[in-house]
Parts: C-alpha cells; sequence; structure tokens
C-alpha cells in the first residue's frame, strides 16, 4: 500500500471533486478524498495501480495534477515484538542506573563519646 497528496487545480465546486472521487474509487485498491475548498486529494492505493495512471485520469477529466508529499510516516511503525524489546531494554536501563552508586557527602566527622 502505498499513499500520496495531490495537488489539484481547476475544481470549479464540490461536485468536480466528487466526480474526481466517483472516477477513481471505482477502480480496484484505489482510495481517494478530494477536499474541493483546500485543492487536494488524499490518495490510497492497494495494489497495482500506477501514480502516472492515476494522474493521467485525473487530467483526462480537465484538471492539473501534482504531488504534494508522500505521507510515509517519518518512524516506521514498530512491530510488537519491536515494542517489547524497547519496553524490556528501557527496563534493564532503569535498574542499571539505580544499582550505580550515588555519590554521598559527609559532613564533618565526630567522635562519638564511649
Amino acid at each position: 500500500m502505498w499513499t500520496k497528496a495531490l495537488k489539484i487545480e481547476g475544481m470549479t465546486c464540490p461536485s468536480c471533486a466528487a466526480g474526481i472521487e466517483k472516477t477513481l474509487n471505482q477502480l480496484k485498491g484505489v482510495q481517494i478524498k478530494v477536499s474541493y475548498p483546500e485543492a487536494k486529494g488524499d490518495l490510497k492505493v492497494r495494489g497495482n495501480a500506477s501514480l502516472e495512471s492515476l494522474i493521467e485520469t485525473i487530467e483526462g477529466k480537465g484538471y492539473k495534477v501534482s504531488s504534494l508529499n508522500d505521507h510515509e510516516p517519518a518512524i516506521p511503525e514498530a512491530t510488537p515484538a519491536k515494542k517489547t524489546a524497547a519496553v524490556i531494554n528501557s527496563t534493564w536501563q532503569s535498574l542499571a542506573a539505580v544499582r550505580r552508586p550515588l555519590p554521598v557527602v559527609l559532613g564533618p566527622s565526630k567522635k562519638v563519646p564511649g
């Protein structure tokens, strides 16, 4: 699966956005949510559809399309095993910190009478 934000220019009304959604959402594995006020579309694709062919489809309806950015997460989602390993590592680091000797400040030594 991949996602892409598209800038879509030339829409003159909300029906334009609905028409783009209707056309692309009929394609297998393709889902798009188009915002007329923002002039953008959020595209999600599962399968073999290429970005170029989808852009050509939108442009074939009379709109100008360009890519805004990739919607890839900056940090890949951690698997359960990686999450568990991170928790264990963090716990061991905390325990190691507790075991370290703390500096002790002693006051002046006094002799105990006795």
